[in-house]
Parts: C-alpha cells; sequence; structure tokens
C-alpha cells in the first residue's frame, strides 16, 4: 500500500513538472516569435517633428521628450527602446549615423538681403524672437535659439509666413526648403554644399541599449531588424535645371549665324547651360528647307546646330510659329532635333500627340514636360487649324481644362512637373488675368513650374501655394528692336525626387542677337525689375 502511494505521488510529481516544463517552453516560445510592438523613442526637444521625419508616423509606439540623463535612466530601465541623440552618442550604447541635421536661414524669395553672419543671427533671435520662424523639426537643445521664445511652425508654415511678410528669417531644415524661400549663408558659408563645414550643421545617431543574449535568440527566431530611418541626405539626389525664353533664329539673327557661325550666337551662355543636367527653351521658329511659307519664320538647317551647342535638351513647341511653314516645316522641325539629340513637347501629327507629355529621368530625379499655347494670336496665310485635332497636325492650346486633365494624368508618375506656356500679350509687363487663371489652375491640379513665354519682355514671378509661377521669361535670342525686349534671363532650379528645392534667377541682355550674362550694376538693375514685376502681381 506504502508503496502504491509513493509511486502515485511520484508519477503526480512528474507529471507536474513535465506540465510546468511544457508551459514553460510554451511561454518561451510565444515569448520567442511574438513580434515586436513599434519603438518607444526619446530625444532631447519639444517636438515630434524630427523623429516623424526620420522614422514615419507609422513605425513608432510612443515619442517620449526630457533631458539626456532622464532619456538614458527610462532606456537603462527598458521603458524606452531607442533614442535620437545630437553630435555624440552616448558612450556604451549601440549607435548608428542617421545623417546630418542642417538647419538653413532662409528668407522670402526677394528679399534684400543675401547673407548674414552668425552674430546677426544671434542679435535678431536675442532682439526679435517673435520674428524668427524656426521649424519644428529644430526644436532642439544646442542651437542659438533654444531656450529663447521663438516662434515654432512646421517647414511649411515657415515658407508661407515669409512669404507673407509676417517674419523676418526662417530657419529649416536643408531639406525641407521650396524655390519661395532662398537660403543665406551664414558668416560666408552656405549649406548648398558640404565644404566648409556649416556652422549650423550637426550629426544625428539612433542609440539603443546592448541586447541581452535571449533578445539576440528572438531577433533570430522572429528575423527582426533595427529599427531603420529615413537618413536626412540635404545634399543628395538633386539635379540642376536650367529654362530661358524664346529662341528665334529667322531675320537678323539669321544674318548673323550665316556670317559668324551659329554657335557664335550662344557663346557667351553656352558654358552655363551645359553645365546643368537639364536646360529647357521655347523654340520660337521652324528650323529646316521644307514646307511652305504661311506666316513669317524658317531658320535654316544647320541652324539647330547652334541649339544643340548651346546645351538644350528640351524645347516647346507651343507657339504661334511652329506651324508657320506649314506642317512639313513643323515635321522637318521636329526630324532635325531628333538628329540633334535634343526632345521637344507641344506639338504632334494629331491633338493626342500634342498633348501628350515628355517625361525625362536624369539622375534618379522624374522630369515631366507638358506645353500649351494660347491660340487668339495666332495668325497665318492658309486656312489650317494651328491648333491640333483628332486627325490634324498642330500645337495643344492652352485650354483650362485640358491643361488640368493634363496635369493630373501626369502628376503621381513623376516627381517634378513643368508647364510651359506660350501666352499673354506682346511688350507688357504685366500678365493677364487669362494667364493667372491657367497658371494658378495648373498648380492646383499638381503643377510645381509654370514656365511662361511669349510678351517678348520680362513679366513677374509668383509663389502660388507649392508652385511657382513665372509669367513671362522674356526674349533669349531674338531681334526685336526694342530696348525692353533685350531685357531677359536664365533661371536655374535645383530638382529633386521631392519637387523643387532652389530657383536661381541670372539677368541676362541680348546684345545684338546674341544673350550674355550680366555682372554688376547692369545685373543688379535688371533683378530689380524682375523683383518689382513680382511684388506687383495680385
Amino acid at each position: 500500500m506504502f508503496f502504491v502511494v509513493v509511486k502515485g505521488r511520484r508519477l503526480v510529481l512528474h507529471l507536474v513538472i513535465l506540465l510546468w516544463t511544457l508551459g514553460g517552453v510554451f511561454s518561451l516560445w510565444s515569448w520567442l516569435t511574438r513580434p515586436y510592438p513599434a519603438p518607444r523613442i526619446g530625444i532631447e526637444g519639444a517636438s515630434a517633428a524630427l523623429v516623424e521625419q526620420l522614422f514615419g508616423k507609422e513605425q513608432i509606439r510612443e515619442i517620449v521628450f526630457g533631458s539626456a540623463p532622464e532619456l538614458l535612466i527610462r532606456l537603462g530601465d527598458g521603458k524606452l527602446d531607442y533614442l535620437v541623440e545630437l553630435d555624440t552618442p552616448t558612450p556604451g550604447l549601440i549607435s548608428s549615423y542617421l545623417g546630418q541635421l542642417v538647419p538653413a536661414v532662409v528668407v522670402s524669395f526677394f528679399d534684400e538681403r543675401m547673407e548674414m553672419d552668425l552674430e546677426g543671427l544671434l542679435s535678431l533671435i536675442d532682439r526679435e524672437p517673435h520674428q524668427v520662424l524656426v521649424s519644428d523639426a529644430l526644436s532642439l537643445p544646442g542651437f542659438p535659439w533654444s531656450n529663447i521664445p521663438v516662434q515654432y511652425l512646421p517647414s511649411s508654415a515657415v515658407v508661407d509666413q515669409l512669404q507673407m511678410e509676417q517674419g523676418k528669417v526662417g530657419v529649416i531644415p536643408l531639406q525641407d526648403r521650396s524655390p519661395a524661400v532662398r537660403v543665406l549663408p551664414l558668416s560666408g558659408v552656405t549649406p548648398l554644399q558640404t565644404n566648409p563645414p556649416y556652422p549650423l550643421s550637426r550629426s544625428l545617431y539612433l542609440s539603443h541599449p546592448p541586447e541581452s543574449l535571449p533578445q539576440q535568440l528572438k531577433d533570430r527566431v522572429t528575423k527582426h531588424q533595427e529599427l531603420q530611418g529615413i537618413s536626412p541626405d540635404p545634399w543628395g539626389n538633386q539635379i540642376t535645371m536650367l529654362a530661358v525664353g524664346d529662341i528665334m533664329l529667322d531675320r537678323d539673327v539669321k544674318k548673323v549665324g550665316l556670317q559668324k557661325g551659329w554657335e557664335h550666337i550662344f557663346s557667351e551662355v553656352a558654358p552655363r547651360i551645359r553645365q546643368a543636367d537639364l536646360a529647357l527653351a521655347n523654340l520660337e521658329s521652324p528650323i529646316g528647307d521644307k514646307g511652305h511659307f504661311i506666316n513669317m519664320f524658317q531658320a535654316p538647317p544647320d541652324a539647330m546646330a547652334g541649339v544643340a551647342y548651346a546645351g538644350f535638351d528640351v524645347v516647346s513647341l507651343a507657339n504661334n510659329h511652329t506651324l508657320d511653314y506649314h506642317h512639313a516645316g513643323m515635321f522637318e522641325t521636329m526630324r532635325l532635333l531628333q538628329e540633334h539629340g535634343i526632345e521637344w513637347v507641344g506639338a504632334g501629327k494629331d491633338i493626342h500627340e500634342a498633348r501628350t507629355p515628355l517625361i525625362k529621368e536624369v539622375d534618379g530625379v522624374k522630369i515631366g514636360f507638358l506645353a500649351y499655347t494660347e491660340m487668339w494670336f495666332v495668325y497665318s496665310r492658309e486656312p489650317i487649324s494651328w491648333e491640333a485635332t483628332l486627325d490634324e497636325p498642330g500645337v495643344a492650346p492652352a485650354d483650362v481644362d485640358m491643361v488640368v486633365e493634363d496635369v493630373k494624368k501626369l502628376r503621381d508618375l513623376v516627381d517634378c512637373l513643368i508647364v510651359t506656356v506660350h501666352w499673354g500679350k506682346e511688350y507688357v509687363h504685366e500678365p493677364t488675368l487669362e494667364q493667372q487663371k491657367l497658371a494658378r489652375a495648373a498648380v492646383d491640379a499638381g503643377a510645381d513650374l509654370v514656365l511662361g513665354h511669349h510678351p517678348h519682355v520680362l513679366q513677374g514671378i509668383e509663389f502660388y501655394k507649392r508652385g511657382v509661377i513665372v509669367y513671362s521669361m522674356g526674349n533669349f535670342v531674338f531681334d526685336l528692336n526694342r530696348p525692353k525686349t533685350w531685357e531677359t534671363m536664365i533661371l536655374e532650379f535645383s530638382l529633386s525626387a521631392t519637387g523643387p528645392l532652389d530657383m536661381t534667377v541670372i539677368p541676362v541682355y541680348i546684345f545684338g542677337v546674341q544673350p550674355r550674362i550680366l555682372t554688376g550694376s547692369h545685373k543688379d538693375a535688371v533683378y530689380r525689375q524682375i523683383r518689382d514685376f513680382s511684388r506687383q502681381i495680385d
């Protein structure tokens, strides 16, 4: 009897041990295979904006603010998973370099200041902190504005407020800039270049404690990967694009081209144009020896060598002279463009082709082009439809509904969307209401840049919502005998996978028929005119 009882107790004990062991194994397996929850991230500062930019809201469970000692204690107690650290990571933690945080000092585009020194910035922050607009992503310790009642806003709001002259200066992460603001060099150093070091730049690190052996085992079982940030690269994946206005290569321009060579016409500006990754112009005259005269212009076939020498990659054919030598003249122009490796947009064998966008990818940045022309100023000595139709060649008309439809179709296919339009009244510096309506509708539909030509003179630049509207870039190569038509410009844009970042206005003057980049007081005078025309736009 005693033997049976003892044996029964051992059996129960063994059963308990077995169940306990199985329970432990099951619990361990459940722990090993259970996915990690979204991480808790700590940062010194008063805003979640930087952390959300680095990792995205969907990857984060909680963002915790505090001093460095407080955050390190929470990390050691297991109440945090990661720390975002500035400048130098904490010894003993596992740290990975995230990238550079580059706070750029910006002003509204036509602000007269061209640079600022660090002492001037510090003085402005001290005297008028309410006039200093700082991105909430930069609400961090160790900056000149830390612990001072400056205005913290999202980067986009900083840009908007500066446009409305609601602040004197803004500070935003360099990658958040847009053409509506200009980046100022600080103490002679621009943040747009990596060397020399910019005074406000700081390094970012992501740190976490060393993992225990059980955690390493869990990582292997779950194939867990460490939190991956979107490394801020303020200088990466950018290209430059230049844009100019009307190029007409007939009449007096042709005389110079035949006498001195077509390259001579562009020789003063070609080095600058060829430096760009992409260059755009409006080709105002057909080129070739085909077709017959029905309006005004046709340049000889050799003229195309001058356009190619200048460095242009894309031209708009949507204008009131593309069909000056009928359909055959337009198609010969297209053939010569193709022969010289230049692409075109805005014209075609029918309306479908004329409206078809040109998409180019340069160094990983996709740029889409659309081109149109107003039709009210078109003149022809023969009754042809300048506007392309379902079964007739021609150009794309600047119809608002058509433009909006095309922009919406193209928007999700490209990083930067550019609409170029031949429009407005000749020799008038103010855009028409029709120009403004069409341009703003294009931006509302998704256009980043709207670039205009045809008036033969300069018109203003408008920063509308997130878009840039240049109502007239003026002539670039032309022979008109009116001094105001000799003032022109090259526009230089920095383009990225997130859209346009910068715009630079380069004043130019046409000497005879040859455009030259201006310097000194003449440059300043033309720039002031562009600024004044821009400020007059309602």
